[in-house]
């Protein structure tokens, strides 16, 4: 099978599944490390900018994850890539 031959999905799809990879994994990156000993050590940590901005990805992705279902119920049906038997 040649690379022309080979189904794609839409550009949309591809959109989502990079932004979500990112937002993911940039989250993970500025999880929340200690975030049980700032507390035991009195510092709120919603004035931690890293702790913020992993919240803020979180959202982030749950509203990437909605809109892709979305965009999963409305569009065209995916590609069938043929499997060897």
């Amino acid at each position: 099978m040649n690379q022309q031959s080979i189904p794609k999905f839409d550009i949309l799809s591809q959109i989502f599944h990079w932004a979500t990879a990112i937002a993911v994994t940039a989250a993970f990156i500025l999880g929340p490390g200690g975030f049980g000993r700032l507390m035991r050590q009195g510092i709120d940590p919603a004035t931690r900018l890293d702790i913020v901005w992993h919240e803020s990805l979180g959202v982030l992705v749950l509203i990437l994850t909605l809109l892709r279902l979305l965009w999963v119920a409305l569009r065209a049906p995916t590609p069938r890539i043929p499997m060897a038997s």
